[in-house]
């Protein structure tokens, strides 16, 4: 009947309830709606044959949970749920039980282990069990406010240690709450609840909690496969909603023709679930698809005149590493920067000024002290505080408004305008 053999002098060997010539002869009739109606078989010598966490006995009798569940198939719904995981030993704190043979509990088109999905050592799958709350709270096993209570915000449940995570993963300002109503909560005593609920009397479907301007049913395996809490869930510096924006931006255009939702493949031209959708070796933030950075070669000739040649007057030298790396930054105006300068990263040219975007941007001056917002970033210098014009960061004797306006190297002290190159640093 199993390896080991079953105990002859014990009717039920493995005390599941059981008796052992039901379970390797007799067998099971399938739960009703299960997807097949087969008769099945469990093992006489394992109380739990599927491994869910529920006894055999448990799962083929209306028991403990009033459920009857398939004993050896350990998510007879195929909800992503173990069946023990969803009545008896579920997975997070302050959860009321879902229907382990259902897949959607709260029939909110979101199958319940997407929701309750939590994070675990074992898969390392990507937590959606975010608790909001808006009000100071005491966390499990915890008494006192002064001691283990948490602040109001988003914290994450970590089921494998039983805790949540110590440092809160957004401040209230920081999540998209409009609409979604957090009322006291009998099962905390505490104003909080789940930002995805697989059995909750509140609805969940079209919020959109990480503030990524995609709501949780967009989020979904099925749409974009990317996490409803994570604002980037492929951690490639876009927001999942704007990568998804421009994605369609980009088909609508005629830019990219793969619409489709296949699974491992890039589902647009900036995929939220992938941090390389065209598989380069070079992430979606760092990528410039459209093309608009500062022209390289105009670049190498006001900061390297004569490069090439032995008249060469270089500040910042296209064959050393940080003038390579000077270079290859400015020629890229990434994905990354269109998102923070609010330009598109699939045209050249946002506005239609007939200006590309990439030297637009670079060229701004945002504390009027004539020196490029672009060129500030790049030297680490506050593009918002004009002080830094005055400051001499290299301590060569010319103050970086000089250095700016020369094309000389404002960290280099070897390099600084020569003498008949006059600066007024008041003009």
């Amino acid at each position: 009947m199993c390896a080991q053999g079953s105990n002859a002098s014990n009717a039920d060997t493995d005390g599941d309830g059981l008796q052992d010539r039901v379970e390797a002869l007799d067998g099971h009739q399938a739960p009703p709606n299960y997807k097949d109606n087969l008769r099945y078989y469990t093992d006489p010598c394992m109380f739990d044959t599927d491994n869910d966490g529920l006894e055999d006995g448990e799962e083929v009798s209306l028991g403990v949970d009033n459920f009857y569940t398939h004993a050896n198939d350990s998510d007879t719904d195929d909800d992503g749920l173990q069946d023990g995981d969803e009545m008896i030993n579920i997975p997070r704190p302050w959860q009321r039980p879902t229907n382990p043979t259902v897949n959607d509990t709260d029939n909110d088109g979101m199958m319940d282990g997407w929701e309750m999905q939590v994070l675990s050592a074992e898969d390392n799958s990507r937590s959606h069990s975010l608790w909001v709350a808006t009000d100071v709270w005491l966390p499990p096993n915890c008494d006192s406010l002064i001691e283990c209570g948490k602040e109001p915000g988003g914290w994450l449940w970590l089921n494998w240690v039983g805790m949540f995570y110590p440092i809160k993963m957004y401040e209230l300002n920081e999540m998209n709450l409009t609409n979604f109503n957090v009322p006291e909560n009998s099962l905390c005593n505490c104003y909080g609840r789940w930002a995805l609920d697989p059995n909750s009397l509140l609805t969940d479907t079209g919020y959109d909690i990480d503030n990524d301007s995609l709501p949780n049913d967009a989020e979904l395996p099925s749409a974009w496969n990317t996490n409803p809490i994570d604002f980037d869930s492929d951690g490639d510096q876009l927001p999942d909603g704007w990568e998804v924006r421009f994605s369609l931006m980009a088909v609508e255009f005629g830019l990219y023709q793969n619409g489709t939702n296949e699974a491992g493949s890039a589902r647009g031209i900036m995929d939220p679930s992938m941090i390389d959708s065209d598989l380069d070796g070079i992430e979606d933030g760092l990528e410039d698809l459209d093309n608009d950075g500062l022209n390289r070669t105009g670049l190498i000739n006001k900061y390297c005149p004569g490069y090439g040649t032995s008249s060469s007057n270089c500040h910042i030298n296209p064959d050393t590493p940080d003038g390579k790396s000077f270079y290859d930054n400015l020629e890229n105006y990434t994905n990354y920067e269109e998102w923070e300068n609010g330009t598109y990263p699939i045209t050249n040219d946002t506005d239609g000024d007939q200006l590309e975007d990439g030297p637009e941007v670079y060229y701004q001056d945002h504390d009027d002290d004539g020196m490029a917002t672009g060129w500030e970033y790049y030297f680490g210098f506050d593009p918002f505080d004009p002080a830094d014009r005055l400051i001499d960061k290299d301590q060569d004797g010319h103050v970086n408004y000089c250095e700016y306006k020369w094309d000389t190297n404002p960290l280099d002290p070897t390099s600084f305008p020569s003498q008949n190159q006059l600066c007024d640093v008041y003009d």
